[in-house]
């Protein structure tokens, strides 16, 4: 049995290759690249093959253990600006939770809280 590392990577390689299938069925200009490995990246970048741009990241999760990832990000304290996202910052969504969060946190957790 592979390392989780390895295994991991594998599991990116052939997702992108579906992935790859499938766009090509499609015909469409998109290229899927598996890029995490056992590092921070995202998993798997769909680029546009004219531009280069990236399109879309994917997360590829071969079980559904305790660390898996469904869009988390971690939020911080400031003395200045009380709570403020610090990750995921990128995904417009996640933006969108935690400007809905913040208030709560700045009246409720008014200070940092220790780890």
């Amino acid at each position: 049995m592979p390392a989780p590392s390895k295994s991991g990577k594998i599991s990116e390689q052939n997702t992108a290759l579906k992935t790859n299938m499938y766009i090509s069925n499609l015909k469409l200009p998109l290229e899927a690249r598996a890029m995490g490995g056992s590092s921070h990246n995202n998993d798997i970048e769909i680029f546009n093959t004219e531009t280069d741009e990236l399109i879309e990241c994917i997360e590829d999760k071969s079980n559904n253990s305790s660390r898996t990832d469904y869009g988390q990000f971690r939020i911080a304290y400031d003395e200045n600006q009380g709570w403020y996202q610090a990750t995921g910052v990128e995904k417009p969504e996640l933006v969108e939770l935690f400007t809905f969060l913040k208030p709560m946190l700045d009246e409720k957790l008014p200070t940092n809280v220790p780890s």
